[in-house]
Formats: C-alpha cells, sequence, structure tokens
C-alpha cells in the first residue's frame, strides 16, 4: 500500500492538479485468515485481562476465534462483537497510517476515503465505523448508491454529527431513475453535506460515450449537472461552516446495528437501520428537523444541546452510554425510547430487563406478535401531542414488548389493554417509552415479507401507517412547548415529502432555509415560512442563487414569507443587515 502511494506521488506529486489520492471502497477487511485470528488474539489479550476473558466465557484466548458470520449467535456473541471492534481498530489504524505516510511524502496533499452503503444501507459496523472512520482521513466520502432519496440526507447527518473533516456525498451518475431524481441528487450534498464529488461522470457527459456505458447515459444529465454546479458556485458561501440549529436528536448505535445480520434474517436486511431511517423520514414528513447522532461516541456535551431525544430500538447499549442518557435525563431532558431498547447487555447478550428500567418506569414481561396490524388507542393527552381516543396503527409481524409499570404513567394502550406508552418522571426529565416495535418500519413496504433493502430505499414517499408520524411529532412538539422552546421553523401548505432543513453559520448570525422536493411532481406551489430563531434588527431574506429579495412580515419576533415555486431545491437566506425593519 506504501510503495503504491510513493508511486503515485513521484509521477504526479508536483503537478499543480494534483490534490491528493482517493481510497474507494476500501472496507473488506475479512479478518478470519490465520494471521488475523493471530493479530485478533492479541488485541482481546491487550484489552482485557485473563481474568475477565474468564468471566466473558474466554476461558482459552490462545484457541478463540471469532465464529462465522452466519453462527453470530447469542452464544457466540462476544467473540463476534469483540471481533467487529477489532476489524474496526484494524482499519481505522491503517487509514490513519496511511493518511501520515502520505503527509510526509507531500505536505499539502489530501487522503480522502470514499465508503458505500451498497446493497445494505449502511456497511455492518464495525468494518468501517462511520462514527470513527472519517477522522482517520482528511476528507470522508459517502456513496449510498442510492439515487436522490431522503435516507441519503439521513446517512449525511448522521456522518457529520461527528466528522472533523469536510464531508462529501457522493453523485452516482448512472444509478437515477429519471432525471428528477437525478437533480434531487445532487441537491442534498447543498443541504447536507460540506461538498460533492463526481462519481462515474462519464455517465454524465454532454455526448454519449462511445458503447454509452452499458447503456447508462441519458441526455439531459449533463445539463443538470452544469446548473447545479453552477448554483454551488453562486451560493457556496452560504454553504460552508454550517451547523445545524435543530434541539432534536435521533440517536443511531453503530453497536446495536452490528447485530443484524444480513445473511440470517427472514424478513428485512439490517432492520434497526432502516428503522431509524424511517423515523428521520416521518419526521422529516411533518417538517421537523431531527438531528442523527451516534450512541457510540455520544458525550454530555454533546447531549446537552439537545431537549429531546428519540432511542428507538437501541438494543445493545454500553454502561457508559446508557449513564449518559440517564443523567441527562435527570438534567431535564425528554428521552423517546422503543420496544427493545437497552434489552441487551455491550456484546448483544440478552438481559432479563431493561438496563433501563428504572428510567422507563416499567419491567419487561414478554413479547407481543399478530398476522393483523395492531392498534393503540391514547388514553390521557399527556405527553403524547394527540388527544385522547386517537388511535395508532403499527404492524403486528413485528408486535410489541409486554410491559408492567413500575412507577410511569400510562398514556396509551393497546385493544388488549397492554401499555403501549409509558411516561416516567426522572429528576428534572421524562422518559416516555413506546413499546411498538421499530415503528419506523410502519409504512406501506413493512417487514412483512422477504423485502430487500433496496426497493425499501427507493420507495420516496413513504405512505406510513395511520397515527405513526403524528405520534412521533407530537411528542416532539410537547417536549418542545414543554422545555419552553419552539422549532427554528415551521413550514406551512408544503407536501409531506418536501424536505425542509435549516442550517446556520453561527459567526455570521446567519440562517440559510433548504427546500429539497423527493417526489416526482413539480413545481412545488404556495408554501409558507414562519422563522423563529433570534434576530437582532433588521434582516434581509433573499434567494441566494439570484439574489432576488423577498418581502417578510415581522411579528413578535417571528418573520413570515411566501416561498417561490421551485422543482428539486430552493434555497433561502436569512442574514442580518443594518437598516429598518420593511
Amino acid at each position: 500500500m506504501k510503495s503504491a502511494i510513493k508511486q503515485i506521488v513521484e509521477i504526479c506529486g508536483d503537478s499543480p492538479a494534483f490534490a491528493g489520492i482517493d481510497f474507494d471502497e476500501w472496507a473488506n477487511l475479512g479478518g478470519y485468515c490465520p494471521a488475523c485470528i493471530e493479530s485478533f488474539r492479541n488485541y482481546l489479550k491487550q484489552k482485557y485481562s485473563a481474568e475477565a476473558l474468564r468471566a466473558l466465557g474466554v476461558d482459552a484466548v490462545e484457541s478463540a476465534a471469532p465464529p462465522p458470520v452466519a453462527e453470530q449467535d447469542d452464544k457466540n456473541r462476544v467473540l463476534s462483537m469483540e471481533h467487529n471492534e477489532f476489524i474496526a481498530h484494524t482499519f481505522e489504524n491503517l487509514l490513519a497510517e496511511m493518511r501520515d505516510y502520505l503527509h510526509t511524502l507531500k505536505g499539502d496533499a489530501l487522503l480522502a476515503y470514499s465508503n458505500t452503503c451498497g446493497g445494505f444501507g449502511i456497511p455492518l459496523p464495525f468494518t468501517s465505523s462511520l462514527a470513527r472512520t472519517p477522522n482517520c482521513v482528511d476528507i470522508f466520502m459517502m456513496d449510498p448508491y442510492w439515487s436522490g432519496v431522503i435516507e441519503e440526507a439521513f446517512i449525511s447527518d448522521l456522518v457529520r454529527s461527528n466528522s472533523k473533516v469536510p464531508y462529501w456525498l457522493v453523485m452516482d451518475g448512472f444509478q437515477h431513475m429519471n432525471l428528477k431524481r437525478y437533480a434531487v441528487d445532487l441537491s442534498i450534498s447543498l443541504a447536507h453535506a460540506d461538498g460533492v464529488s463526481p462519481f462515474a461522470f462519464p455517465y454524465v457527459c454532454k455526448y454519449p460515450p462511445k458503447g454509452n456505458l452499458r447503456g447508462y447515459w441519458t441526455a439531459g444529465r449533463w445539463e443538470i449537472t452544469q446548473r447545479l454546479f453552477n448554483k454551488i458556485k453562486a451560493t457556496e458561501q452560504y454553504l460552508v461552516r454550517t451547523e445545524s440549529p435543530s434541539e432534536t436528536g435521533l440517536l443511531y448505535s453503530e453497536r446495536t446495528a452490528a447485530l443484524d445480520n444480513p445473511k440470517k434474517q427472514d424478513s428485512i436486511l439490517l432492520p434497526y437501520t432502516m428503522n431509524q431511517m424511517g423515523l428521520y423520514c416521518a419526521l422529516s414528513q411533518e417538517h421537523i428537523q431531527v438531528d442523527p447522532v451516534f450512541a457510540d461516541t455520544l458525550s454530555a456535551k454533546q447531549l446537552r444541546k439537545y431537549k429531546v431525544l428519540i432511542a428507538s430500538d437501541a438494543r445493545a447499549l454500553t454502561e457508559e452510554e446508557a449513564a449518559l442518557l440517564k443523567a441527562w435525563v435527570e438534567e431535564g431532558g425528554t428521552l423517546v425510547t422503543t420496544a427493545q431498547t437497552s434489552s441487551l447487555d455491550r456484546w448483544g447478550r440478552k438481559l432479563n430487563d431493561y438496563a433501563l428500567a428504572d428510567l422507563f418506569g416499567v419491567k419487561y414481561k414478554g413479547s407481543v406478535k399478530s398476522p393483523d396490524k395492531i392498534r393503540m388507542k391514547i388514553v390521557r393527552s399527556g405527553s403524547s401531542g394527540l388527544e385522547p381516543g386517537r388511535e395508532v396503527i403499527c404492524e403486528g409481524t413485528m408486535g410489541y414488548d409486554q410491559v408492567i409499570p413500575s412507577g410511569g404513567e400510562i398514556v396509551a394502550q393497546w385493544e388488549d389493554n397492554n401499555p403501549a406508552i409509558v411516561v416516567n418522571q426522572s429528576g428534572k426529565g421524562r422518559s416516555i417509552f413506546i413499546s411498538a416495535v421499530r415503528p419506523g418500519l410502519c409504512y406501506e413496504f413493512a417487514p412483512t415479507g422477504n423485502c430487500h433493502l433496496g426497493s425499501l430505499v427507493q420507495n420516496v414517499e413513504k405512505d406510513f401507517f395511520p397515527g405513526v408520524k403524528e405520534l412521533f411529532a407530537g411528542i416532539v412538539g410537547e417536549a418542545c412547548r414543554d422545555s419552553g422552546i419552539e422549532p427554528a421553523f415551521v413550514i406551512r401548505n408544503c407536501p409531506a415529502n418536501v424536505e425542509v432543513v435549516m442550517r446556520v453559520q453561527p459567526d455570521k448570525n446567519r440562517y440559510i432555509l433548504h427546500f429539497l422536493n423527493y417526489t416526482e411532481e413539480g413545481p412545488v406551489s404556495g408554501a409558507l415560512a414562519q422563522i423563529n430563531v433570534p434576530l437582532n434588527g433588521a434582516s434581509k431574506v433573499f434567494y441566494p442563487e439570484d439574489q432576488k429579495n423577498i418581502d417578510y412580515i415581522k411579528q413578535g419576533g417571528k418573520i413570515f414569507f411566501p416561498v417561490r415555486d421551485f422543482d428539486a431545491h430552493e434555497m433561502i437566506v436569512i442574514d442580518p443587515c443594518s437598516g429598518r425593519e420593511p
């Protein structure tokens, strides 16, 4: 590897066009060869004492070996999870070593790494940890192999939540179903990334290449690319060094995702990851911005940003992660959890009760499943944001956890009168426990059969079961109101499958509003925006692409304005300025 890097630098290093090297989709470390197994045993010896290993069921580390992928069951869970961490640790060290070596040869050269989602949503943790790998290179890129869908926004926000280096979204020039989806795919990078990388650029060239590149070339992509790249050039100062102002987080546990073994699943590939993406989409359809964040790198400082945190199906939390969540709730946070959360130990072994049972105010009793849809009914209005009598439909094949309240208040029940939502006060905050299993998958392609991930992701306009997205939107809204905060923006008269995202440049007190239209229809017409962020003095509201001003009304510290018609993407800047109010 080092010899190849050295050769590239010797050949290209003096060229002004040479910026660095990109490692593309380089994460297939098997970890099962004899040398790898020996290194794994040494890894275990350095990490644990012999006594600690025996307590974990590893009596003879000299003969310990990771179980085959198809046999990663509870019996082998410790060695399986430790092997995942070993692979991630090895890969991260290797990337960092290659980065540092390149810097010694050419100080200003950059090492980029392009990861892939492929057909499985997110690389199997911890083969290439999205929480830690980005910080081992100079530029991190993600190639989802998807086509202008909101899951690209989810994965981009997730990576950026812990990345200390620029993040680029890879544009797939040949994967797209039509020109509209291609335009959306390019536009996602404006709202959710630090840059865009044009992979397979010949597929979008102006004229058909020789052989038509496997038939993927389509007329019109060049013109879309040219238009979007010009837009990026014109608006670049509003795209860089931005942050999310959202005070709602969506917890993602790579440790839990590692338990989803695609070779053994009999329904849906990687259900944990798809559940998180579903919840992200459900809240987006309600025009609520939420930040995906890693449980695996969570800190008290990061948690302090959020008033609400959704931890759905986070089964395998570590003791440290559980303690962080409990302390955050006691300091005033609202933790929303669903069935199975904290039901396993850090290696994925089943516990007798939830590790956070005291926080939830319930005790685990069992599980219930049904071949039919199941219904929960709101019986008290507290904390759910929904009125009593309102029903929420969930997927019966996934079912729900049967729980016994141990201090919490029941606010919703299933048809058999088992608790569906339990609210429990803890210190200054509260826990809202929803006993449904993976409610983020309760849409038209719910896993009732042998569904492939690709069909779920490409199903852009997800039709959630009645009450599901309204339940989560109601909980978030109620929690924010109880905390005395308002959402950064409120959008009206806008289709559900148009995502609205706000970015802020704190040093300039500048806010940027993005609209992404994931539907096949267009243009979007008649949307209305209400901005609730603190604005000192007068503000200028305008479209940065053509510098056209927007007339707005200011009332009670808020500003209101209409949004002009748009197709794939629109962008609005709210910028402080001197002068009188309009």
